[in-house]
């Protein structure tokens, strides 16, 4: 179940109307995700942990009261005199198992620190300002003992750096994951639109503590995405934000936690709904080669450069795609035939792709480094789609090289995304006339 557009609202005070938030054969596919799955997180795409947030469950979901039984019978939790404290245990514990609820759909391992830490910002990791989880280190550390001596919860203990550190990993135990699955896809975030929705990760020295003018275009576009996204219902419902690495300038890539619903291996991105309606995602076809050939002033003019090359290699389109993935951050073959492996490529096979591309590309360099350069176009291209849809009244949501949008408004994004490729390709080229081709798909549960 689900809520059609509303208001932003702070954890546990939304007011929606009741409407279903997926469609039928959802329940299923997350029932074969419990119990064919791997029991403690793989990842699909490389990314196999998330950090806390405060969450609430929709109360349109109807789940509210099945919930708070939940948490009564799971453990005991402490109960000190003071109400204020019994309060803060509570708050906690409930946002514990939110949080755990949403990695349970997402497969991604719940990283919370051990210890009173510093962030990369230099600033304490728990705080009384900081989300639920971090308020109390004390508090926290109990509930996890708790859970875990309960035999709810799986454990890998953290470790330190030279150069930082690795946070303690949680992950519901299969016991657990079959009572949380039920509210999963109604565990939101709320959205307060705002220019901390903008992050450098891992700033360069220059950079550290850097923050974005009020009046900076960057700012003002996030905000107006966010705005826009707070009055729109979809599963797993959390800001938008734009990522970039070392600096201002590069990467600025789109993530929200819809994008790390399964979608590979289990079909359930798919079969969940936007605004009460059935979803399709409108995809770019080979979209980092394509810019990439395009920015050399060689736009490939055919239907699907990925599927050329499986012909050439012998290979699956799927392990072309893997491959290429990761190749054109590399700087040799054999970098990329290790990066390829997390992509369930093998190193032979990655050989042969990689011929493949020498065949039929002559004179490209592949493991050039371009892919960071990639994403920063298709960060670029994917806001503009955003801001073109909302502009219409379409609502988006980014998926890596591709949205997700309302079936119903799935050929209107088509043409935007096709738009919105030529105009970014023309600005890389300053404008000057260049042959820009490429191509988008649509899916969709039928």
């Amino acid at each position: 179940m689900g809520h059609k557009k509303n208001e932003g609202c702070d954890v546990g005070s939304v007011v929606t109307t009741f409407v279903p938030m997926c469609i039928t054969s959802l329940d299923t596919e997350l029932l074969r995700l419990i119990e064919e799955g791997e029991e403690k997180p793989v990842s699909e795409r490389g990314k196999t942990h998330t950090f806390p947030n405060d969450l609430y469950l929709a109360p349109s979901s109807g789940f509210q009261g099945q919930f708070y039984e939940l948490l009564n019978n799971l453990i005991q939790i402490p109960k000190p005199p003071q109400k204020v404290h019994q309060k803060a245990y509570r708050a906690v514990y409930e946002q514990i198992i939110l949080n755990l609820s949403r990695c349970v759909i997402t497969r991604l391992w719940l990283c919370i620190a051990g210890s009173n830490i510093r962030d990369t910002l230099g600033q304490w990791k728990y705080g009384p300002n900081r989300c639920h989880i971090y308020q109390s280190e004390r508090v926290t550390k109990a509930i996890l003992k708790l859970l875990i001596d309960a035999g709810l919860v799986f454990k890998n203990t953290g470790a330190a750096f030279e150069k930082g550190y690795v946070e303690d990993h949680y992950y519901p135990t299969r016991s657990l994951a079959m009572q949380l699955v039920k509210f999963s896809p109604f565990v939101e975030q709320n959205i307060v639109p705002s220019s901390k929705h903008l992050k450098i990760n891992d700033p360069d020295e220059a950079f550290e503590g850097f923050k974005w003018s009020e009046d900076h275009q960057d700012v003002k576009d996030i905000i107006t995405i966010n705005e826009f996204a707070r009055h729109q219902s979809w599963t797993l419902k959390a800001p938008i934000r734009q990522t970039f690495n070392g600096n201002p300038f590069t990467v600025g890539r789109l993530i929200t936690p819809f994008q790390n619903l399964p979608s590979r291996d289990y079909e359930i991105r798919l079969r969940t709904i936007i605004n009460g309606n059935p979803i399709a995602e409108v995809d770019f076809n080979a979209n980092h080669l394509r810019i990439y050939l395009a920015y050399l002033g060689k736009p490939y003019e055919g239907s699907d450069p990925y599927a050329e090359l499986a012909d050439i290699a012998g290979v699956s389109r799927r392990e072309v795609k893997g491959f290429m993935t990761v190749a054109m951050n590399c700087s040799s073959l054999k970098e990329a035939k290790g990066a390829a492996l997390s992509e369930r490529v093998s190193h032979q096979t990655s050989e042969k792709i990689s011929k493949a591309f020498q065949r039929r590309f002559k004179g490209v360099e592949l493991h050039s480094g371009f892919g960071v350069y990639a994403m920063n176009y298709e960060g670029l291209i994917l806001k503009d789609v955003m801001l073109q849809a909302l502009a219409k009244d379409i609502f988006t949501l980014p998926i890596h090289d591709a949205v997700a949008c309302e079936t119903q408004h799935s050929e209107v994004v088509n043409q935007i995304m096709l738009s919105s490729w030529e105009k970014i390709i023309q600005e890389i080229h300053n404008g000057n006339a260049i042959k820009t081709v490429t191509k988008v798909s649509t899916h969709q549960i039928h």
